[in-house]
């Protein structure tokens, strides 16, 4: 029996039409082709199956997509053997605290220290799946700059389970004047801090002249708590950096204020204030000192603890 190539045990019915050259003629014409016809079409029809004007690539013959140089760096192996596209396991809910050295450290910075801290620690930090993934580390409340902080809450999230020892090792790693205060695993389905903060409370460290004694400054108090409007300009947020200020009521802002401590031969006084922290605006210490009409002045102001609609359980 005469030997017959591939492409002459075709069907003449599937060959293209006459007004149209065969394709592998024109891949001979176009230079791919090299040596014996027959040896070429060989090597070509399994790929090709010419059906008229259409041709069918054969998927299995055709060579995978190379990964492009952009996104070779988040093609590496990870630190869990779980598939790329499953969430985090674990969540986690950090006490801690912020004092000298790290007043002025703004919170992009903190992030990226306390994503030091975990990778230091050998902790399975997740991240998200963006195209420039970042650490799921995430704040109750902004942090403003230069305010002492004590009962700040971050949220982390890693990729699998960690115990709580290894979460506390990861805290020695933090930089100077971040302190953990306590740690609490929290179940996935909890809202997240940042949606449940409603506001937060301070002390406020004032001083002022003679005029500043106790029954003076009792009667400021419960004159400022009893007015129903207090206008004045307000920034959006509590960044020392935004100009972007304007005329508003801060009353609502103001949810009480509490005389603590009152030195009148030093002229000093301590005040507890509980402000409204949430999207829709932020008191500051300084609208409630300045609301008093007594001639005061911010000594001192911390942050002293969030306060939260559903109680987190860290804060419980």
């Amino acid at each position: 029996m005469a030997y017959q190539s591939p492409a002459e045990c075709l069907p003449t019915t599937f060959g293209p039409p006459a007004d149209q050259p065969d394709q592998l003629d024109q891949l001979d014409q176009a230079g791919g082709a090299s040596g014996d016809p027959e040896e070429h079409a060989a090597e070509t029809s399994d790929r090709i199956i010419t059906a008229g004007p259409t041709s069918v690539i054969d998927p299995a013959s055709s060579p995978a997509p190379l990964a492009s140089e952009r996104h070779r760096r988040y093609d590496s192996p990870r630190m869990t053997n779980r598939p790329s596209d499953a969430g985090p396991r674990q969540r986690w809910q950090i006490l801690f605290s912020r004092a000298e050295p790290a007043l002025r450290m703004r919170q992009a910075d903190l992030v990226t220290e306390l994503e030091r801290a975990f990778r230091e620690a050998s902790l399975p930090l997740s991240y998200t799946r963006a195209l420039k993934p970042r650490p799921r580390i995430k704040f109750a409340a902004n942090l403003p700059i230069g305010l002492e902080l004590r009962g700040e809450l971050v949220e982390a999230y890693f990729d699998d389970l960690v115990p709580i020892d290894r979460i506390q090792a990861a805290g020695d790693h933090f930089p100077d004047g971040i302190s953990m205060r306590d740690a609490k695993e929290v179940w996935h389905g909890f809202p997240s801090a940042a949606s449940q903060l409603r506001g937060a409370e301070y002390e406020v460290e004032v001083g002022g002249g003679e005029e500043l004694s106790s029954d003076s400054l009792r009667g400021a108090v419960v004159r400022l708590l009893a007015t129903d409007e207090l206008s004045g300009k307000r920034r959006r947020g509590e960044s020392e950096r935004r100009s972007d200020a304007g005329d508003r009521d801060l009353r609502p802002l103001i949810e009480d204020v509490e005389i603590l401590e009152v030195d009148e031969k030093a002229h000093t006084a301590r005040l507890r204030t509980v402000l409204q922290l949430d999207a829709s605006g932020a008191g500051r210490p300084e609208d409630v000192v300045a609301a008093l009409d007594l001639p005061l002045r911010v000594r001192r102001a911390v942050r002293t603890r969030l306060l939260f609609v559903d109680t987190p359980p860290i804060a419980r």
